[in-house]
This record gives C-alpha cells, sequence and structure tokens, in this order.
C-alpha cells in the first residue's frame, strides 16, 4: 500500500519466507529434507508481530526438517534485543535478553535456530556459545537440492 501512496506504482511485495513458500508448494524449489534434524523458529518483531507473518517461515522449515516450538512463539515470542537501537544504546541489555531468548530455544533440544531477520541472527548468534543460528534463507540454501522457477510456467514469472 504504500508504494501505490507514496510512489504511485501499485506492486505487492512479499517476505522472503513467503517467497520460498510459495516456491517450494509449487516445486520450483526442490529441497533435501532430514526429519531427524530438530530446528526451532525465533519470530522476530518486525515479521512477527508487526506483519502478523507467523506461518511461512515454518511451513519453510517444515519441509525440511522437525520443527520444535519455543515456549514463548507467534504472538507471544521474546524479542531477541537488538531492535529498536537497544543494541546500540543498551549493549549489555540486548545481550541479557538475548541470551534468555538462546536459552528458551536451548531447552527445546533443537540442532540449531531459524530467524527470518538479520538483525535477530546477528545478535543471536553473538550471544550462542552452543547452539548454531542461521537465517531462514541460509537455511534454505543448505538444503537445496535443485531449482527450476520455469517448472509449469512459460514466461518465467513468479506468480
Amino acid at each position: 500500500e504504500d508504494y501505490k501512496k507514496y510512489l504511485g506504482v501499485d506492486l505487492k511485495v512479499i517476505h522472503i519466507s513467503q517467497l520460498l513458500e510459495q516456491l517450494i508448494k509449487e516445486n520450483k524449489i526442490n529441497l533435501k529434507g532430514n526429519k531427524d534434524l530438530k530446528v526451532t523458529y525465533h519470530d522476530s518483531c518486525h515479521l512477527g508481530r508487526h506483519a502478523g507473518e507467523y506461518e511461512a517461515p515454518r511451513n519453510v522449515i517444515q519441509s525440511i526438517s522437525n520443527l520444535v516450538e519455543m515456549e514463548n512463539n507467534k504472538e507471544n515470542a521474546r524479542c531477541c534485543g537488538s531492535g529498536g537501537g537497544v543494541k546500540s544504546a543498551y549493549g549489555e541489555l540486548s545481550n541479557s535478553i538475548a541470551q534468555l531468548r538462546i536459552k528458551e530455544a536451548e531447552d527445546t533440544d533443537a540442532d540449531l535456530m531459524v530467524s527470518a531477520c538479520p538483525f535477530c541472527k546477528l545478535n543471536l548468534s553473538q550471544n550462542s556459545d552452543n547452539l548454531e543460528i542461521l537465517d531462514l534463507s541460509e537455511f534454505v540454501f543448505e538444503h537445496l537440492d535443485s531449482i527450476d522457477l520455469d517448472k509449469d510456467n512459460d514466461d518465467g514469472e513468479i506468480q
């Protein structure tokens, strides 16, 4: 809506998690699954509470691995501690908040944590000694088998 309002351009913008979910459903991306791999997902403030998107990243993760939820998830997920300038203004507080979230993730016995926000990934990674943190796109890339964006689509456009 903002692009149309401010720039006069009518286009739909979607998050990478939504695009990946769509491409997986359309079999344009084929992934190497590992259902023995336990992954927990960190809901970022921007994608989750601001944009209301909770399912697309989970669907992508579940197409590859076993999703294990943290106690506080979706609308009730804890912040990673880096947003809103907290990381730069209150570094110790930011680290403490991130460490609480890492502990919650470790309590799930997950093999790794995935986030769809680069700020969350950075702050959580900087505060984790044992748990690997990946961005959703990194996680997909690590499990990528093949890509065929032209599949069942004559013009090559992603719908």
